[in-house]
């Protein structure tokens, strides 16, 4: 994606800033290291935008002449 690491990881941060909650949360070190994963509210967020893009695509397809 030519960003760096700082660049995506704030982009994250303001996502998670914006919706009603999380939508990612992360860990930082311990035993098992840092990390970071999708919470029930962004795997939403992620299927409510892909049913989004397809009503687009419909209506896109629907208004092509």
């Amino acid at each position: 994606m030519q960003m760096s690491f700082s660049h995506a990881w704030h982009l994250v941060e303001d996502m998670n800033t914006m919706a009603p909650q999380p939508l990612v949360e992360k860990q930082a070190g311990g035993r098992k290291g840092d990390g970071a994963w999708l919470t029930e509210a962004g795997k939403q967020t992620i299927a409510d935008f892909w049913q989004l893009v397809a009503r687009f695509q419909g209506w896109v397809d629907q208004e092509t002449f």
